[in-house]
């Protein structure tokens, strides 16, 4: 369900383990997908769909202006390095 928004990491889960953490355009090279169970089919967005996403993606960034509000680019970049951290450590937490 996540995947319908561009994301730059895919962490493939079974049985509570991490079974492959890659960019999406390497995993979907593998076949780990269909080892593990997982179905891929090409879906494309229809004219009202790309509507749609373009109105999800100015929320968006309208959200994420006034998130940052008043912060300089470097505390912005500081912040989201810290975040990118902490779901790190979550990953490699088992």
């Amino acid at each position: 369900d996540v995947l319908w928004r561009d994301v730059d990491r895919i962490v493939l889960m079974k049985d509570g383990r991490i079974v492959k953490d890659a960019p999406p355009d390497e995993l979907l090279s593998t076949d780990v997908l269909q080892e593990n169970g997982i179905r891929i089919q090409q879906i494309f967005l229809t004219e009202k769909g790309h509507n749609i996403a373009d109105g999800v993606q100015s929320i968006v960034n309208e959200m994420e202006q006034v998130s940052f509000h008043g912060f300089s680019q470097e505390e912005k970049e500081q912040c989201l390095s810290f975040l990118d951290r902490i779901f790190e450590n979550l990953q490699n937490h088992s």
